[in-house]
This record gives C-alpha cells, sequence and structure tokens, in this order.
C-alpha cells in the first residue's frame, strides 16, 4: 500500500503536473485535471486510511477505504491514455490490498 501511494503521489507531481502546467492545455482540460488532482489527494489519503485500519486490524474499514481508493482513481480513466493506463494499474494493485485484506476478515464481516 506504501509503494502505491507513492506512485500516486508520483503520478501527480509528474504527468499530472506537466500537463496542467502545459500552456497548450486548454480551459476546459485544466478543469478536468484540477479534478483528477483532487481525486488523486483523495485517493492518497483513503489508502493511507487503509493502511491505519490494517495496523489496528479494523479490516472492515480496511476494505471500504481500499474500495474508496479505486473508486477516486476511477474518476480520471477518461482524461487521456496515460491516465487510463495508470487507472488500470491502480486497480490492479487495490485488487491485490483488497486480496489481501478479505484474508484477515472475519467470514462474517
Amino acid at each position: 500500500m506504501t509503494a502505491a501511494v507513492k506512485m500516486v503521489e508520483e503520478f501527480s507531481s509528474t504527468t499530472l503536473a506537466k500537463r496542467l502546467n502545459d500552456p497548450s492545455t486548454d480551459d476546459h482540460t485544466k478543469k478536468a485535471l484540477l479534478v483528477c488532482e483532487e481525486m488523486y489527494r483523495n485517493a492518497v489519503q483513503t489508502l493511507n486510511n487503509g493502511m491505519k485500519s490494517v495496523s489496528v486490524g479494523d479490516f472492515v474499514q480496511a476494505r471500504a477505504e481500499t474500495h474508496a481508493f479505486i473508486n477516486n482513481i476511477n474518476a480520471c480513466d477518461d482524461s487521456s491514455m496515460e491516465f487510463q493506463t495508470f487507472g488500470e494499474w491502480a486497480r490492479e494493485v487495490g485488487g491485490d490490498c483488497l486480496a489481501k485484506i478479505v484474508e484477515h476478515m472475519d467470514p462474517e464481516e
């Protein structure tokens, strides 16, 4: 999960920032990119929350936070191919995290 947080932060600070700062990016696209920037910040926060939940054994909350991470990433899939590719990677990582979390959950939860 820590590696996923770093990757989202890196993608935001490089690819996303580059597109936002590109003078040829039109205003409509910039608005969409600013939404993506916020969604990626939210994704990082939810994954950090998920890690905290795992550390205290709250796997139900960790699962909810990981689902929120995936949903935040999904919000920007239609921005460009770079974002779609990144989204596919993030969903795969999120799915792997969910699988590991579920292994530790009580079947009743």
